[in-house]
């Protein structure tokens, strides 16, 4: 799975019975950590620095604590536009073209399937994206979910 996020990009997958979280950013892991440490103290991970691998830096943790990490993850969303939040931080401003680059290709995906493409016109793209957006927010019904839906930890759960 891979994971773009405010506080870094991710690919996570299964290591045995537990989760590996590789990263090609320190940074990112370290943001990570941070940030699930300061909303579940329980949740601690080293990282693994790996120079040879494909990404050099990498953290193992349980599936329980993996299922947490991703709540504390969701939970940082609090931006209308990713790209332009990317933008517009610090220690992620970098990403920016890569993730713009993901979100054109899987975008040209999207218009094949309706007959068309986005052809690198210099056409503005934001008004070749209004009809997409005007037909979505027309069909789109929202649902915010309540904090009992949150997963819970359950009494003597290990790490």
């Amino acid at each position: 799975m891979w994971i773009a996020s405010k506080l870094g990009f991710y690919s996570v997958v299964a290591a045995g019975n537990e989760i590996m979280i590789r990263t090609r950013s320190r940074q990112d892991l370290a943001n990570l950590q941070k940030a699930t440490h300061q909303a579940d103290s329980r949740i601690r991970f080293l990282i693994i620095r790996t120079p040879l691998a494909d990404y050099p830096f990498r953290a193992i943790i349980t599936g329980r604590a993996w299922q947490r990490v991703m709540g504390i993850l969701g939970g940082t969303i609090d931006y209308p536009n990713f790209k332009s939040m990317i933008s517009a931080t610090p220690d992620q401003a970098d990403k920016h073209d890569a993730y713009y680059g993901l979100w054109s290709a899987l975008f040209n995906l999207q218009l094949r399937e309706r007959g068309g493409r986005l052809e690198d016109s210099g056409m503005f793209l934001r008004e070749a994206l209004r009809p997409f957006h005007e037909q979505a927010f027309q069909r789109t019904e929202y649902r915010a979910w309540g904090d009992g839906d949150k997963p819970t930890i359950e009494k003597g759960e290990q790490q």
